[in-house]
């Protein structure tokens, strides 16, 4: 899976920054520009001899064991998660509700001493409790973050944990490569008022958010919008907060007459 230039780009700086003594480093590029492959010939290159891959949910880790595994066919790739516990792997897949369990992150610790990479997926959640301390307690000899929102909702900053943004590349940019298909942005305005709703860990509360967007009224507006401006397009993806929402928009769809 050969390197795009700008990866090639975001890989030499972090090693630069590594020459430099900065082990605490973080990579910021746009969803859609490859952060896992990065990540993955990182591991080929930066000559240490094992390697934890933090990603943010469970339901991750078998998407990044097949990238990894197709950059590195030569490596051995283990999860710790649920009933497996691969910690003398080469190379680590754990989530970050994995490494809470300090149980296994002591047994992570045991396994990885003597030169360790750690690769921080989804990075701008580091300053989550969980995530900070398998961080800290790993203590590895070099740590990149990847993240696309380098910029936390709440304000905390993540100087806590990294050092330096050694490359940063923004949607636009990958967009005037055509790497990512243009956008274009519609806003509908709605009379819903999310200001009460609180943040945690620097997100929205999920389910504060989710009983004040997910109302009837809201719904029907989402479908009449659509039926205005898009209802041409062969597909539509609608983010939604949690299952509930999802559920109560698409009957409110289904009682538009839309599949």
């Amino acid at each position: 899976v050969p390197l795009r230039p700008y990866q090639r780009d975001a890989l030499d700086a972090v090693h630069s920054a590594r020459k430099r003594g900065v082990r605490r480093q973080l990579v910021s590029m746009a969803t859609g520009g490859g952060k896992t492959i990065l990540a993955a010939h990182l591991i080929r290159e930066a000559n240490l001899p094992r390697t934890v891959f933090m990603v943010h949910r469970d339901e991750l880790v078998r998407q990044s064991i097949r990238t990894l595994e197709a950059v590195n066919p030569n490596l051995s790739i283990g999860v710790v998660k649920a009933d497996r516990n691969d910690v003398n792997a080469q190379v680590v897949i754990a989530s970050a509700q994995t490494l809470a369990i300090g149980k296994r992150l002591a047994q992570l610790v045991d396994a990885t001493r003597g030169g360790l990479l750690m690769i921080a997926d989804e990075c701008h959640h580091d300053m989550a409790s969980s995530r900070f301390r398998a961080i800290t307690t790993l203590d590895p000899d070099l740590l990149v973050g990847l993240t696309a929102t380098p910029n936390r909702s709440d304000k905390v900053g993540l100087d806590a944990v990294y050092e330096e943004v050694v490359f940063h590349l923004p949607m636009l940019e990958l967009i005037a490569m055509g790497k990512l298909s243009p956008i274009k942005g519609l806003r509908i305005d709605t009379e819903v008022d999310i200001d009460e709703v609180h943040t945690s860990h620097g997100d929205l509360a999920e389910g504060e958010l989710a009983d004040t967007v997910n109302t009837p009224g809201r719904n029907r507006l989402i479908v009449e919008s659509y039926l205005k401006h898009c209802s041409d397009r062969k597909r539509t993806v609608a983010f939604c907060v949690n299952v509930k929402h999802a559920e109560a928009l698409c009957d409110a769809f289904r009682a538009a007459g839309v599949r």
